[in-house]
C-alpha cells in the first residue's frame, strides 16, 4: 500500500475575484467518518469544476459555501489523540480523476483552519496523502479539494483509517565507540545501481562490488578496487557488463582462493548467467543459462574453499528461486582459463530435483567451513524458514537437505521489509536476521547448533531507527555478529511513506540513515548491542517500497532496489559497507562505500583508522585507461594520476580547487577512445532540488581540453529529469529513472594551469548556478576524477584516476555565505484570454521566486501545457510585472515556456497574460475572465 503525504509548505495569500456563477454540486456526501476499526473508511464525490482556482486561500468555506471555487469534505477521525501513543497510522485521504489533463490539488485543515496537509504534485490522476496521528480532537477536518486547471471535470475522493498497534519504546543504544568514516568513497561517478553488494578477495584483499543496472537497460555492473577502497573502476572496457546483454535483474559476485571471480546476473526474469575471470576481470568467459530452468529470479553465490588450499576441492554453489521454489546448484572451483567446467557449467547440488522451499522471499545463501553447512533462508509468513544441507569435503551433488522453522517473530508481524539473512561466525555458529513488518523493527536469533534449535528474538534496532528495511548480517569471532540497515526516525511504515517520483517535497519529510550494530555475546540470552549510524546525513528520502517490481505499477518509489550488503575487511574486521545515497538532485541509486574507523571489531580487537583530510595525497601510477581489459589494462597516464587533491578558500565567497597531477595537464592526449580530457572535482551539499525541495545536490568543478585546442575551465550541478522532460544531468532509461550521471560545462570558471596543478576558481554562492544554493558549511564525500569524454549529451566517460574523499568546512566550519537576496515576488492567478475566434485559453498559476509552484494552460488542440520545471521567477520593481520561465509538456512533447503577466488591479479586468512556448505557440492578451496578483 503506498501513501503519499506533504507537510505544510509556503502558502501564497492573494484574494481572487469570482468568475461568473457556477452551479457546482458539492461534495457527496458532505461529510464522513472514520475510525476506530482498521481499514474503515468513507467515500465521496464532487465536481464538475471549470473555473481555475490556483490557491485553496481564494476558497475557505466562509466565503464559498456553495463550494463554488473548491469543494469542501468534512471527516471525522473517531479516536482520541492518546489512541497514537500506543498505535501508528492516520487518515489515508485520497482524491483521483480520469485524466492527467486536469489537475486536482488536496488541501487538509483541521478544525481551528490551521493547514496539516497538503498533496499538490501536478501531471498525474490522484493526489494522496497520510495524515499523521489524525484524531477526534481535531475533527472534523476540512478537506478541500482545489480545481487548479480543470475542464468540467469531477473527482472521486476516500479516506481510510490505517493503524497498527505499537510496540514498546524503543531500547536505548550505546555506540560503544563504533564509528564510520565522515566521508564516503563514490564507488561510480556516473553509474546508479540498486542493490550493491560487495565481496573482499581473501587471497589479495582486493575488493569486488556488483550491482543490478535494471532490466529497462539489460545490463550489469562490476566495480573492482585494488587499493582498500580507495578507489573503484569499472571492470569492463566498454562501460558495461563484462558480457552482452540481456541481464539487469540481479546479480552477485565471489572469488576463491585461488583467486578467480564469479559473477552471476538475472538474464531478464528468465535465465541465469554465469561468468568466470582467471586474471582479475579482465576477461570473462560465460554462460547465458548456466542452470536448468526458466523464470528464475534472485540468485545468490556462496564459496566452499575446500579443506586445502589446492584448487581442485574448490566448489561455488549457487541458490535461486524458481517459479515453483528454491534450488542450489554448484559447480567446480575453476582450474583455469582452459576449465570447460568449473565456474562455467552448474549441476543440481541437491539429492531431489524437487523445490528445497516453496516460500517466495530467499536472502543470501551462506556456506559454513567450521560445520560445513550450507544454510538458505526465505520468509515464511511469521517466521523464517531454514534449508540445511550438509557438504562432505569435496562434495558437490547430492546433498540431502531439510528445513528447520525458527521462532515467531516477536513483532507480530510478517518475515519482510525485504529478505531474511543468516551468518556464522568462526566458531561455527549460526544467526538469522530480519524486520518484522508489523512495528518494523530488526530481529536476531542464534543456534549453537548448526541451526538446528534457535534462541528467542531479540530486538536489534533500538534509539531513533523506528522504521527499518533491508538488514544484512556478517558473522564475526565467536559470538560477534555485525547488523546493518536503513532506518529512520520516523515510525511510519516504509511504504505508507510518500514516493519521492510523486511528490518530491513531501518524501524530504521522511528522511533515512544507514545504521550499523555489532553485537557481543551474541549466542547468550543477554547480548550488548553497539549501534550508530553509517552516515551522517540522510542518504534516502520518504518511501523505500518493499514490493519488488509491482512497486513500478503505483509509482512507488523502488529505487534503492531490494538490500545493500557489509563485509568484513580481512585486515582488523572493520566493517566495509556499500549502500545508495538518493538524496542528490536527481535521486538516483548512487553508489557508496564506507567503512568502520573506530570501535570494537568484529573480528575481536579494536578498529583504529584515519580519516582522509584536507589536502588528500593519492599514489601514483593507478591512472590506466582502460583499467580492465581482454589484453591487460593500459598505460598509467601521468597527465590523468592525481598526487595530491586540495580545497581553500582565498576569501569567504570564493571556493578553490586544487588538483595536482603526476604530469603537465595542459600538454595531455586523451585518453585512448575519448576525444577530450577531463578532470573534475565533484562533492554534495545540502541545498535545494528541481522542484524547491530539499537536496544533497552534486556539485563540480572542472576542466577539460580537447586533443587540439585549450584547456576550458567551468562548474556546474546539472538539472535532474521532470516527468518526461530529461535533465542534463543524469541520462534517464524510463521517466525520472536516474541511470548514468553527467558532468556538463554549465557556468564558465576561472582557472590557470601551472606546471601540474589545476586551480579553479569558483564563487560559493550562484557559481554552480542560479538557484543553486550551499545551505549546509560542510562540503560532503569531496573527490577529484580524471576521465576521457566525446561532449556528447550523455555519455559513458573512460574512468581514469580517482582520489580519496574528504569532507571541508567552509569558511572554517561556519556557514557559507548566504546565496543572494530574493526579491520575495510570487505570482498567482487563473483565467481566460481570447485566442481566436471563439475561441480561449485557461490558464491557472502559482510561481514564487524560489522556484516552488506550477503553472498550467490550455487552448483547446492548439496548446495543452503543464510546467515541469520552473527556472526562473522574476518581477521587475514598481511594474506589477512578472515573467516565469520554465520547462513543460505541451501536448505530450517537451517544451521551455514562457510566460509574462501585468496586473492592473485588483478587478482582473485588465490584466495581461502572455505564454510563449518552444514549439512556436505563442498567444496574449487581455484578460475575459479572472485575475493576476504580483506580490
Amino acid at each position: 500500500m503506498k501513501v503519499f503525504t506533504r507537510v505544510a509548505g509556503l502558502v501564497i495569500l492573494g484574494a481572487l475575484v469570482l468568475i461568473g456563477p457556477v452551479s457546482v454540486p458539492a461534495a457527496t456526501p458532505p461529510a464522513g467518518s472514520i475510525g476506530p476499526t482498521p481499514g474503515s473508511s468513507t467515500t465521496w464525490t464532487g465536481g464538475p469544476y471549470v473555473v481555475p482556482t490556483p490557491l485553496p486561500d481564494a476558497c475557505p468555506p466562509a466565503s464559498d459555501p456553495a463550494n463554488l471555487r473548491c469543494d469542501h469534505f468534512m471527516l471525522t477521525v473517531n479516536v482520541p489523540t492518546s489512541y497514537w501513543a500506543t498505535h501508528t497510522g492516520g487518515a489515508d485521504i485520497q482524491i483521483s480523476w480520469t485524466s492527467s489533463d486536469d489537475d486536482f490539488d488536496l488541501y487538509v485543515y483541521d478544525n481551528t483552519g490551521n493547514l496539516v496537509g497538503q498533496s499538490a504534485s501536478g501531471g498525474s490522476t490522484v493526489e494522496r496523502f497520510l495524515l499523521q496521528n489524525a484524531n477526534s480532537d481535531q475533527s472534523p477536518y476540512e478537506v478541500r479539494v482545489v480545481p487548479f486547471l480543470t475542464a468540467a471535470a469531477s473527482y472521486n475522493g476516500s479516506a481510510t483509517f490505517v493503524s497498527q498497534a505499537g510496540s514498546a519504546p524503543n531500547p536505548p543504544r550505546s555506540t560503544g565507540g563504533l564509528a564510520f568514516a565522515p566521508p564516503a568513497t563514490i564507488v561510480d561517478s556516473q553509474r546508479t545501481e540498486g542493490e550493491p553488494v560487495n565481496w573482499i578477495d581473501p587471497l589479495t584483499g582486493a575488493y569486488w562490488e556488483s550491482g543490478p543496472w535494471g532490466v529497462s537497460t539489460q545490463q550489469s555492473f562490476i566495480h573492482r578496487s585494488t587499493d582498500g577502497g580507495n578507489q573503484f573502476n569499472i571492470v569492463s572496457p566498454v562501460g558495461v557488463r563484462p558480457q552482452a546483454g540481456p541481464g539487469g535483474g540481479d546479480t552477485d559476485v565471489v572469488t576463491d582462493d585461488q583467486g578467480n571471480a564469479y559473477f552471476v546476473d538475472l538474464e531478464s526474469l528468465l535465465e541465469l548467467g554465469c561468468a568466470v575471470s582467471n586474471d582479475n576481470g579482465n576477461s570473462w568467459r560465460s554462460n547465458f543459462g548456466c542452470v536448468h530452468t526458466t523464470a528464475d529470479d534472485r540468485q545468490w553465490f556462496t564459496i566452499d574453499n575446500g579443506t586445502t588450499s589446492a584448487a581442485s576441492d574448490n566448489t561455488v554453489f549457487l541458490g535461486y528461486r524458481e517459479e515453483l521454489g528454491t534450488h542450489i546448484y554448484s559447480t567446480p572451483g575453476s582450474l583455469g582459463s582452459s576449465d570447460p567446467i568449473g565456474g562455467f557449467v552448474y549441476s543440481n547440488a541437491a539429492d531431489t530435483e524437487t523445490p528445497l522451499s516453496a516460500n517466495p522471499r530467499c536472502g543470501q545463501l551462506r556456506f559454513d567451513p567450521v560445520r560445513r553447512n550450507l544454510y538458505y533462508p526465505c520468509s515464511a509468513s511469521d517466521h523464517v524458514e531454514l534449508t540445511i544441507g550438509h557438504v562432505n569435503p569435496g562434495q558437490r551433488t547430492g546433498i540431502t537437505f531439510h528445513n528447520v522453522q525458527l521462532p515467531i517473530s516477536p513483532g507480530g508481524g510478517a518475515v519482510d521489509d525485504l529478505f531474511p539473512v543468516v551468518a556464522t561466525d568462526a566458531a561455527g555458529n549460526v544467526y538469522a536476521a530480519w524486520v518484522d513488518t508489523n512495528d518494523n523493527n530488526v530481529y536476531y536469533t542464534a543456534s549453537t547448533n548448526g541451526g538446528e534449535t534457535w534462541k528467542a528474538p531479540l530486538q536489534v534496532s533500538g534509539a531513533d531507527a523506528y522504521s527499518n528495511v533491508m538488514p544484512w548480517v556478517q558473522g564475526g569471532s565467536s559470538g560477534r555478529l555485525a547488523v546493518v540497515w536503513y532506518g529512520s526516525p520516523s515510525n511510519i511504515d516504509s511504504d505508507f511513506m510518500p514516493s519521492w517520483y510523486n511528490n518530491r517535497q513531501a518524501s524530504t519529510a521522511f528522511k533515512w540513515y544507514g545504521y550499523a550494530s555489532l553485537i557481543t555475546n551474541a549466542t547468550s540470552t543477554t547480548p550488548t548491542f553497539a549501534q550508530t549510524r553509517f552516515t551522517d546525513q540522510p542518504m534516502n528520502y520518504g518511501q523505500i517500497c518493499t514490493g519488488g517490481i509491482g512497486c513500478t505499477v503505483s509509482n512507488g518509489d523502488r529505487t534503492m532496489a531490494d538490500f545493500f550488503a557489509v563485509f568484513l575487511d580481512r585486515t582488523d574486521g572493520a566493517m566495509r559497507i556499500v549502500y545508495n545515497d538518493t538524496t542528490s538532485q536527481h535521486h538516483g541509486a548512487h553508489v557508496f562505500e564506507t567503512r568502520q574507523v573506530a570501535g570494537p571489531s568484529a573480528t575481536g580487537g579494536t578498529v583504529n583508522r584515519s580519516v582522509p583530510t584536507n589536502p588528500v595525497t593519492d599514489p601514483t601510477g593507478d591512472a590506466q585507461s582502460p583499467h580492465y581489459a581482454p589484453t591487460g589494462a593500459g598505460a598509467s597516464l601521468p597527465p590523468y594520476d592525481f598526487t595530491n587533491l586540495k580545497l581553500s578558500q582565498p576569501n569567504t565567497q570564493t571556493l578553490r580547487v586544487e588538483m595536482t597531477l603526476n604530469g603537465n595537464p595542459a600538454l595531455a592526449a586523451p585518453p585512448p577512445g575519448k576525444t577530450n580530457g577531463l578532470w573534475l572535482t565533484r562533492f554534495q551539499a545540502l541545498s535545494v532540488g528541481d522542484q524547491g525541495e530539499e537536496a544533497y545536490r552534486i556539485f563540480y568543478v572542472g576542466a577539460e581540453k580537447p586533443a587540439i585546442g585549450s584547456t576550458t575551465f567551468f562548474a556546474g550541478s546539472g538539472t535532474s529529469a521532470e516527468g518526461p522532460v530529461p535533465g542534463n544531468g543524469c541520462m534517464v532509461t524510463t521517466s525520472e529513472n536516474c541511470k548514468v550521471v553527467q558532468y556538463p560545462a554549465e557556468q564558465t570558471a576561472t582557472g590557470t594551469i601551472a606546471g601540474n596543478t589545476i586551480r579553479i576558481d569558483v564563487p560559493v554562492q550562484g557559481g554552480f548556478g542560479p538557484n543553486r544554493p550551499i545551505l549546509g558549511g560542510k562540503l560532503l564525500n569531496v573527490t577529484a576524477l580524471s576521465a576521457g569524454r566525446d561532449g556528447a549529451p550523455y555519455e559513458f566517460y573512460a574512468d581514469v584516476d580517482a582520489t580519496k574523499s574528504l569532507d571541508y568546512l567552509l569558511s572554517g566550519g561556519g556557514q557559507p555565505p548566504p546565496p543572494p537576496p530574493a526579491n520575495g515576488c510570487k505570482v498567482t492567478g487563473g483565467g481566460t484570454i481570447a485566442t481566436g475566434a471563439g475561441t480561449e485559453g485557461k490558464f491557472s498559476l502559482n510561481a514564487h521566486v524560489s522556484l516552488q509552484g506550477k503553472v498550467q494552460y490550455r487552448d483547446g488542440a492548439a496548446a495543452n501545457f503543464r510546467s515541469t520545471r520552473l527556472t526562473e521567477v522574476t518581477c521587475p520593481t514598481n511594474t506589477h510585472s512578472a515573467t516565469i520561465n520554465g520547462e513543460g509538456m505541451s501536448n505530450g512533447q517537451p517544451v521551455t515556456f514562457t510566460v509574462k503577466v501585468v496586473d492592473n488591479g485588483e478587478s482582473g479586468t485588465s490584466d495581461v497574460f502572455t505564454i510563449t512556448l518552444s514549439d512556436g505557440y505563442s498567444r496574449s492578451g487581455t484578460l475575459t475572465s479572472g485575475n493576476v496578483q504580483v506580490h
